[in-house]
């Protein structure tokens, strides 16, 4: 799984986010569209305030006059708020431009591995037991046969030939068991077949809502990406262009080189700031629910490849390695029944 980190982090997000022609468990926009930009600006502009009066006062230049007329339309904490509120209703209405959906999970991922891991893990866990387990009893029932076919035809060759045998039937049984078939069937009408993980779908969906929206794509790393990931240079120049309106009657008064630096240190302040906001962001955008109301709502076939293709892509090697371990553990019987 970590050796597949950012193949398995992007498909995840397609799941979730959607891609071209296939829409995701959540519709990003709309969710964005949930938050209250009054009430985000109320939430920051306190903090916010307190970063952007010293950055200001230390990059202005000019007569006493511009000062007093600035600090009036800029700096005053209902400007603050305005102006935060202008800029939350912009992110909303354009988030795509603003947020890096892929590349927030992606990077989240990546500085944690063991996330990827423990997702697998939670969301798998009793197939993972399953396949455990059956590779014990399953090897033990062929291992009867086994034993009983020795009685009969004894070359020395046979124990690891057949002990390979047996670690590749049982992997390869398990793993078949466990996502096959993908849709219900159904056996003289009492009887219902299909693969284990497949089964536990609603469970499965709790789990990983639950996982991802508190693990993952966090109010923390939401922020963290908007304000310094892949998309971060449009954050800024939307902060400038915002800052320009709000003071545009001093315009003429002030340099670009103003702007632009004002801009950068602002925004180079929000990650002391937002954190106020993280307690109404989860609340209000409700990941959790969404993602396990959709998930469990998906089609068999598309809920299959939330975890099939962990196993699917490297399946071989799962088998091999169980058919090498069992012929050596046959090749081990060889020097006792000589």
């Amino acid at each position: 799984v970590p050796s597949k980190l950012k193949k398995m982090g992007t498909r995840i997000v397609q799941m979730v986010a959607g891609m071209p022609g296939r829409p995701g468990l959540i519709n990003v926009e709309s969710v964005f569209r949930r938050l209250d930009a009054g009430h985000m600006a109320a939430l920051l502009a306190p903090a916010l305030r307190e970063k952007v009066v010293p950055i200001v006062e230390a990059e202005l230049t000019g007569p006493q006059y511009v000062r007093e007329q600035l600090a009036d339309m800029l700096i005053t904490t209902e400007r603050i708020e305005a102006l935060v509120a202008d800029v939350i209703t912009c992110v909303q209405d354009d988030v795509d431009s603003y947020l890096d959906v892929e590349g927030a999970v992606v990077s989240s991922l990546g500085k944690d591995v063991g996330l990827l891991v423990n997702l697998f893990e939670r969301c798998g866990a009793p197939e993972l037991r399953f396949l455990v387990m059956f590779g014990l009893w399953g090897g033990l029932g062929l291992g009867v046969f086994q034993m009983l076919l020795w009685l009969v035809w004894s070359p020395a060759w046979s124990l690891p030939a057949t002990g390979a045998l047996v670690g590749l039937i049982t992997d390869w049984v398990a793993l078949r068991l466990m996502f096959t078939p993908v849709q219900p069937v159904n056996i003289l009408g009492r009887f219902k077949i299909q693969g284990l993980f497949l089964q536990r779908q609603r469970e499965v969906a709790s789990d990983f809502g639950e996982f991802f929206a508190k693990k993952i794509l966090t109010p923390e790393r939401i922020w963290d990406d908007i304000i310094r990931g892949n998309k971060s240079a449009a954050l800024t120049a939307l902060l400038e262009s915002r800052i320009r309106a709000a003071v545009s009657p001093l315009e003429g008064a002030l340099t670009d080189d103003f702007f632009a630096t004002v801009s950068n240190r602002v925004q180079r302040a929000l990650p002391e700031v937002v954190p106020s906001s993280y307690a109404y962001v989860e609340k209000t955008l409700a990941l959790e629910g969404d993602l396990t109301s959709a998930m469990r709502s998906m089609p068999s076939e598309d809920f299959e490849e939330v975890l099939h293709p962990v196993f699917q892509e490297d399946e071989w090697i799962l088998c091999l390695l169980g058919a090498v371990l069992g012929g050596l553990a046959g090749a081990a019987q060889v020097p006792f029944y000589r």
